[in-house]
């Protein structure tokens, strides 16, 4: 899967830069150091995907089964890490233990049935309700007067979902070009988005 490979490589190094550059960001917060370990994690994920779908056929069967895993599981953290750096960053500090460890609980929950069922649907289905989550408390907390990056994450959100479904589709449009290649080059999009908008957030300069 030549192409699958080469478009998890872009997300991976996309995703990485992104965390480089918002490491580098001076007001250092909570949510800006979440955020940089949220797409270091999908550098990560995308990567050992990359390497598994590029190579598996060269590789013994234990080593694709650990890459498999090890995406996973990271995307699995990803989930909870943009989850709960938007309930850090967005709802009452009173309540943030409480929130994160129930969304501790839930990525432990869709970890172990997806090791049951060996099944990617449960990946996306954590991954899914979390960014719902997301969306509910960035639509609870919209503040007018920081609406480019509320709107900006929210978009990114969005494509991300639209991602998810043309990978569930099944959708070929060339040989080389598949439904996990279409998810991938949308994927992009939807990291840059997200990428803005904590860009923002981060930098205070929203308007």
């Amino acid at each position: 899967e030549p192409m699958t490979m080469v478009t998890d490589y872009l997300i991976s190094a996309e995703a990485l830069i992104f965390a480089i550059l918002l490491f580098r960001n001076r007001n250092k917060s909570a949510f800006l150091n979440l955020w940089v370990a949220a797409f270091t994690t999908i550098s990560v994920a995308a990567f050992l995907g990359g390497t598994y779908h590029g190579f598996a056929f060269y590789l013994q069967d234990s080593t694709s089964m650990a890459l498999w895993i090890g995406v996973v599981y990271s995307l699995s953290l990803y989930s909870f890490l943009v989850l709960s750096a938007t309930i850090i960053n967005f709802t009452p500090c009173k309540f943030h233990q409480l929130f994160i460890a129930l969304v501790g609980f839930k990525s432990l929950f869709y970890l172990y049935i997806a090791g049951q069922k060996d099944d990617f649907i449960y990946v996306i289905a954590d991954y899914i309700s979390a960014m719902v989550a997301v969306l509910a408390i960035l639509s609870l907390t919209f503040d007018v007067n920081k609406k480019t990056s509320t709107v900006l994450l929210i978009a990114g959100i969005l494509v991300s979902f639209v991602a998810a479904g043309v990978q569930q589709s099944g959708i070929i449009l060339a040989e080389n070009l598949n439904y996990n290649d279409l998810s991938h080059i949308i994927s992009l999009i939807s990291f840059w988005l997200l990428y803005r908008g904590c860009d923002i957030i981060c930098n205070q300069t929203d308007s």
